[in-house]
C-alpha cells in the first residue's frame, strides 16, 4: 500500500520571523524557547476539553477533540514584559484563532508519542481539583482517522509546529476542509496561504506532498484551495491511489 503524506509548517514559526523581525531590534533581549515543541497532556489543570497544549514561537496551540486553536501574542508587548529601556507593559495583546476540520469524525482516536524524560506539576490557586502532577509531554499527537482512511498527525521541528495529513488507500483527498474562524482576512499569494490577524500576518507556505514507491519517496504536486475561509487541498496531477 503506498499511503500519501503531505504536510506544512503552521503558523508560528513563521509569525515569529515576519512579524519579530520587522518590529524588534537586534539589542532587544531574547526569550529562550525550547529546541524542540512539547505537547502537554490535559490532567485537569485546564479545561476539559483541551486534550493536549503545545508551546511555539509566537503562541499556543490547543489540541481539542476535533477542533484545533491556535492564540497568537503581539511580538512588541511580548518583548516589553521584560524591561528594556525604560519600557514596560502590563498587557499583551492577543488574537486567537480556531480551525475547523469541516465534517470531521466527531470522536476520533486521539494517540501520544515519544514520552519526554522529564513531567510537569501544576498547583495554580486555591481550587485543588485543578492540581495536576506528573503531567506527561510528548514529540507527537495523531488523530487516527480524522477523515475516513485519513490522519492528522501533528509534530514539531526545532521551535515549529508542523502536522501531515497522511491519505491511506481508499481516502479522499477532498474529504478535507479546515474552515478557519476568527480570522480578519485570509487569502492566498504566489501559492501560500496568508493569513491577516491584529497582531501580525501569519504565513502557511505552500503544502508539500509525497509518496514511498518501490523504497523512493516522489514528490506529489500539491496546491491550497480557499474558498470562504476554507481551505482545501488539490492535486493538480493527480497520485497514486493505490
Amino acid at each position: 500500500m503506498n499511503n500519501l503524506r503531505f504536510s506544512y509548517s503552521t503558523l508560528g514559526l513563521l509569525l515569529f520571523f515576519v512579524v519579530i523581525g520587522n518590529c524588534l531590534s537586534a539589542t532587544q533581549p531574547h526569550r529562550e524557547f525550547p529546541s524542540n515543541v512539547h505537547f502537554v497532556e490535559n490532567k485537569k489543570q485546564w479545561e476539559n476539553f483541551i486534550k493536549y497544549q503545545a508551546e511555539f514561537r509566537g503562541g499556543k496551540l490547543f489540541l481539542e477533540e476535533n477542533k484545533f486553536t491556535y492564540v497568537f501574542y503581539n511580538p512588541e508587548d511580548f518583548a516589553s514584559l521584560h524591561p528594556h529601556e525604560g519600557k514596560q507593559i502590563d498587557n499583551v495583546r492577543l488574537h486567537a484563532i480556531k480551525i475547523n476540520p469541516v465534517n470531521a469524525n466527531p470522536h476520533p482516536v486521539i494517540a501520544s508519542y515519544d514520552t519526554a524524560s522529564f513531567y510537569n506539576n501544576y498547583f495554580i490557586g486555591k481550587d485543588t481539583s485543578k492540581w495536576a502532577s506528573n503531567v506527561s509531554s510528548y514529540s507527537s499527537v495523531v488523530y487516527s482517522n480524522l477523515y475516513p482512511n485519513i490522519d492528522m498527525k501533528f509534530y514539531s521541528s526545532l521551535s515549529d509546529i508542523k502536522y501531515d495529513f497522511i491519505l491511506k488507500p481508499g481516502s479522499n483527498l477532498k474529504d478535507i476542509q479546515l474552515a478557519y474562524e476568527g480570522v480578519d482576512k485570509l487569502y492566498l499569494k504566489n501559492g501560500s496561504l496568508i493569513i491577516h490577524l491584529s497582531v501580525g500576518d501569519i504565513i502557511e507556505e505552500k503544502p508539500y506532498a509525497y509518496q514511498i514507491i518501490n523504497d523512493e519517496k516522489k514528490e506529489v504536486s500539491c496546491k491550497f484551495i480557499l474558498e470562504n475561509n476554507k481551505v482545501s487541498f488539490r492535486f493538480p496531477r493527480g497520485y497514486d491511489e493505490s
